[in-house]
């Protein structure tokens, strides 16, 4: 897993990257919906979880104004990155 900080111009920007299976071009659209979970049957791929954690991750980045992005292709990991807006010490 990576991470890496990008704190210039008009965003500060976090990405979180994963060398996992990647994420289906038609699942990437939902991933961000409440219980959903990619796969068909997930508990029986050993897969485990509610389905409300990028859910959660993308309500509360839009709380803050920020945004939440990904970047994937099956079978070559994930990428999600996390903008928050930068605010200038005077505000």
């Amino acid at each position: 897993m990576g991470l890496r900080l990008d704190s210039s111009g008009r965003w500060h920007r976090l990405a979180v990257s994963d060398q996992g299976p990647g994420i289906p071009r038609k699942e990437q659209r939902k991933i961000f919906k409440s219980f959903y979970r990619v796969g068909r049957r997930p508990q029986a791929a050993g897969h485990h979880g509610t389905g409300l954690g990028l859910f959660l991750v993308k309500r509360n980045m839009e709380a803050m104004g920020g945004q939440v992005e990904l970047l994937s292709r099956e079978g070559e990991g994930a990428t999600f990155i996390l903008k928050l807006p930068a605010r200038s010490a005077r505000t």
